[in-house]
């Protein structure tokens, strides 16, 4: 009877003692799946704001070819336009001479 009391109290220690390490473990688990998801949402706010930031280069880029295309067009109008009115002028035709 004595041997059964000593090998049931031996049970419960060993019970106890691997509840204690499993449960060691599973916070050990859980701490590292807090810190990897609170790096993970981390690493998606670094991503957004990268994303936004390429954005805003691509609508600079965008802007900036606009703007040159409207110069170059302009500038070509009006190349275009000083030419002919530079041909009128050698053939002697003036705005006064349309009048």
């Amino acid at each position: 009877m004595i041997i059964l009391m000593m090998v049931t109290f031996r049970l419960k220690k060993d019970l106890q003692s691997d509840f204690y390490k499993n449960v060691e473990q599973l916070e050990a688990i859980y701490d590292k799946s807090n810190q990897m998801h609170s790096q993970n949402i981390e690493q998606a706010f670094v991503d957004n704001e990268k994303i936004e930031n390429l954005n805003q280069i691509s609508d600079s880029i965008k802007d900036k070819t606009q703007k040159i295309q409207k110069k170059f067009s302009d500038t070509t109008d009006s190349t275009i336009l000083r030419a002919g009115k530079q041909a009128l002028e050698n053939f002697g035709i003036t705005n006064k001479d349309k009048s």
